[in-house]
């Protein structure tokens, strides 16, 4: 994917005290738009300068597609 943002659905985000740089999202079952597959209830941690709004309400978030490029999910 080229340079922007892309929405991702999620299913839960936690925000730690002791880790102010970074998040823990739990991703929802989803395909990218350039082909690559999360499976569901995979856990990372992204970095907040990659986050790009969250809707705890739709369960979406934007994420820069440079991070998302570089995930392996096997």
């Amino acid at each position: 994917m080229e340079d922007g943002i892309t929405t991702v659905k999620i299913i839960a985000i936690w925000d730690y005290k002791n880790h102010p740089y970074a998040s823990y999202v739990q991703l929802a079952k989803q395909t990218l738009p350039n082909g690559k597959q999360i499976p569901s209830g995979r856990k990372i941690w992204i970095p907040t300068k990659h986050i790009h709004g969250i809707d705890e309400l739709l369960k979406k978030m934007g994420v820069d597609n440079d991070f998302l490029n570089r995930l392996r999910f096997d």
